[in-house]
């Protein structure tokens, strides 16, 4: 997977400064997860949010279970792409914000849930709650 011609035009400006040729580095990366990305044009970005998202998650959060490691990532992803994220500097403030309403806001949430069909709803849930939430 490599970056079009056009996308190399755009020259990733919004979102970070790399250069074409190190976003390219991390698509080959992150290969098996963006291969799922749609629409296509996203996945130079979301390659660039990934890694800055996952280096943030494992530096500051090293206790965090893995499970809302990979939540906090899937949170990100979902702000970039509802259009909420427009610079890589963002990036620590939303993951920040969103492991800090985990920590605060989860077991009360599980409280109030009563029943759910599994742990992955669950959280899922949970997750698309604070999105709604944060706009």
């Amino acid at each position: 997977m490599q970056i079009s011609a056009k996308l190399q035009k755009a020259h990733m400006i919004d979102l970070t400064n790399k250069t074409t040729e190190e976003v390219n580095a991390l698509i080959q990366k992150y290969v098996d997860v963006l291969r799922f990305i749609k629409p296509q044009k996203e996945i130079p970005y979301l390659a660039v949010v990934l890694d800055v998202g996952i280096a943030h998650v494992k530096e500051n959060f090293k206790d965090l279970q893995l499970d809302w490691k990979a939540w906090s990532i899937v949170y990100l992803k979902n702000k970039y792409l509802d259009g909420k994220l427009k610079k890589e500097q963002d990036i620590p403030a939303l993951i920040n914000g969103f492991v800090n309403h985990y920590k605060d806001n989860y077991q009360e949430f599980i409280n109030n849930l009563g029943m759910f069909s599994s742990d992955f709803d669950r959280d899922y849930g949970f997750v698309c709650q604070y999105l709604n939430k944060k706009g």
